[in-house]
């Protein structure tokens, strides 16, 4: 596995310079109480590696918008499962219970309504400090029950922060950022039965922010014979820097099952004649629904779609916008 992650994560060409961003535990460790509003957008291409660097984010654009909070772990109904984690964030899909170290980043598990995934080898998610140069690689694991059939879990993680200098967004340029670059392959098996995740990250960081400005991620799924790929963009702004309501969509969506795979549900907001349109990660129109009636559940048919991450708005009769992103199987 190792020698796969080696190639997927092509060696760099690491040069120095004076004035280079580190990201600590004090500055960058999530802490319990945080929360900050994250974007969602089509994936970008990450730019170059390499010391003072410009990266041109500024088309980035809230299609989706979603609150991150973060708790202590025993807030959270299956926080007592955890009991190293320091602090858990809750996520679309699931929570995930961290242990914030001096010198590390470390992801404890995963925690769903009825399902908890510990890894009882930790995963190191980041070496503190971390700088321009630094690298790591670890393998982590575990097991866990889901109906009474016992699941094993087997990871490695390679990280390396490639590149250091500014990005250019939305709301302006922020200097000092650390661009952290990973791959990690995670293999869960029973028997004779095995899923594989290939994850590959591109996190652009500040120092003090405690979540990445940008998030490039893309994800490579075996279910079965042929892979099933997402791919998106996450952003958000510094910590220090408040989030202009005009940025906020005025609707909030809400969809179940997500993932899906043949329909799914979206609670419509208030209102009358809204339009529910359904984007590829090109940006497509793949299905186009109008004059439905607000404040009520909508079955949207996914038959005949590729797997993938799919963006769902709506648009009222004033020109009011909501979105989620629905990830189809």
């Amino acid at each position: 596995m190792k020698h796969f992650l080696l190639f997927l994560i092509a060696a760099k060409t690491i040069g120095t310079a004076a004035a280079q961003p580190t990201l600590t535990a004090n500055g960058n460790g999530p802490q319990a109480g945080q929360a900050y509003t994250r974007f969602f957008h089509m994936y970008e291409a990450p730019g170059p590696s390499g010391a003072n660097v410009t990266w041109d984010f500024s088309m980035l654009e809230g299609m989706e918008e979603e609150e991150v909070t973060l708790f202590s772990p025993g807030d959270l109904p299956n926080g007592g499962s955890f009991p190293e984690a320091t602090v858990a964030q809750a996520d679309l899909f699931s929570n995930r219970f961290i242990r914030l170290q001096n010198d590390a980043l470390l992801l404890v598990g995963r925690g769903y309504d009825d399902l908890v995934v510990p890894y009882d080898d930790h995963k190191l998610e980041m070496p503190f400090p971390c700088t321009f140069g630094t690298e790591w690689e670890d393998e982590y694991g575990g097991t866990y029950l889901e109906n009474g059939v016992l699941w094993e879990v087997a990871g490695m993680i390679l990280g390396v922060a490639d590149g250091h200098g500014t990005l250019e967004m939305p709301y302006g340029t922020v200097g000092n950022v650390l661009r952290v670059h990973t791959v990690e392959v995670e293999v869960e098996t029973e028997g004779e039965v095995e899923f594989t995740a290939i994850t590959e990250l591109f996190c652009y960081h500040v120092p003090g922010t405690p979540w990445p400005l940008v998030r490039l991620v893309r994800i490579t799924l075996w279910l079965g014979e042929e892979p099933i790929e997402f791919e998106f963009t996450e952003w958000a702004y510094p910590a220090v820097t408040s989030v202009p309501e005009a940025s906020r969509g005025p609707m909030t969506l809400h969809a179940w099952p997500n993932p899906a795979h043949d329909h799914v549900r979206v609670t419509l907001p208030e209102g009358e004649g809204l339009l529910l349109e359904l984007c590829d990660g090109a940006g497509r129109v793949v299905r186009r629904e109008a004059g439905l009636a607000g404040g009520r559940e909508h079955v949207l048919d996914l038959t005949g779609l590729e797997g993938g991450t799919y963006i769902a708005t709506t648009t009222s009769q004033g020109g009011e916008r909501g979105t989620v992103r629905i990830m189809v199987l």
